[in-house]
């Protein structure tokens, strides 16, 4: 028997890109926790330094205890 249109079987979609569901969120300004050191984009930041780094990245280095968001 042949196949008409819209007999195929799904195969892997491969067209566009992944969603970001970092997009929109925005900067947050952070300050490095007691006994730490931190480095971003090749910057070292050592204790009660204050830095405004993407939020993505500030949520991630405080979940990891690296710092806190102002």
């Amino acid at each position: 028997m042949a196949k008409g249109k819209g007999d195929e079987q799904p195969g892997e979609i491969t067209a566009g890109e992944a969603v970001k569901v970092t997009q929109g969120v925005p900067d947050m300004t952070v300050i490095v926790n007691p006994g730490v050191t931190m480095r971003h984009e090749d910057v070292e930041y050592t204790e009660g330094m204050e830095l405004t780094i993407p939020g993505p990245v500030a949520e991630s280095y405080a979940f990891l205890g690296a710092c806190q968001i102002t």
